[in-house]
């Protein structure tokens, strides 16, 4: 009986690896045939303006095209002095500086278009955009303008001196770096 019984236990043994060889060998050839499956890379997003960090920047100008309306900013020890369109000096409220600085350093892109006439106008861009920010950072002169928001009303399309792209920025930010012109940003582009 217990030579039967090692026998049995025997060929059980070989019975079990000679399903997991097979099982391996068929999930090796199904692998191998398999095409690979893409794989999911969110959209990239970079900054626009890379070398900026709130503090280098030392001026800054909002203006709104439409409006006629501007305040000009300047950095001075311990304080920002603010100019209007006028000329005349204005009252700055220290505490929205930095969140604008931090905007401008943090500005990131999510896409980017080519650009021709007929879109600068699509997308409000013509003429200067709805909106231009300039602002001096060690030593080096920005302009960013802003047009139109995007018909979800997340981005805002927005096109940087000497580049003919137009990239798309959260308006939320945007809004953020406007608000000293208090006019709202624009409708969606349809």
């Amino acid at each position: 009986m217990t030579l039967l019984r090692n026998r049995a236990t025997r060929l059980m043994i070989i019975v079990f690896l000679g399903v997991l060889a097979f099982a391996y060998t068929i999930n090796a050839l199904r692998v191998r045939t398999q095409a690979p499956r893409p794989t999911s890379t969110p959209t990239a997003s970079t900054y626009l303006f890379p070398d900026v960090v709130p503090p280098v920047i030392t001026s800054m100008e909002v203006s709104n095209q439409r409006a006629g309306k501007k305040m000009s900013l300047t950095k001075k020890p311990g304080d920002w002095l603010g100019v209007d369109e006028n000329g005349q000096a204005q009252q700055v409220d220290l505490a929205r500086i930095p969140p604008m600085l931090q905007v401008l350093a943090s500005l990131r892109y999510t896409d980017v278009l080519d650009s021709s006439e007929a879109d600068l106008t699509k997308y409000g861009l013509a003429n200067g955009g709805w909106f231009i920010v300039k602002f001096d950072a060690a030593g080096r002169s920005h302009t960013l303008r802003i047009g139109d928001v995007n018909p979800s009303g997340e981005l805002s399309y927005v096109q940087v001196d000497g580049d003919s792209h137009i990239y798309l920025v959260g308006s939320v930010e945007m809004a953020r770096l406007v608000f000293i012109v208090d006019v709202p940003l624009v409708t969606p582009t349809p």
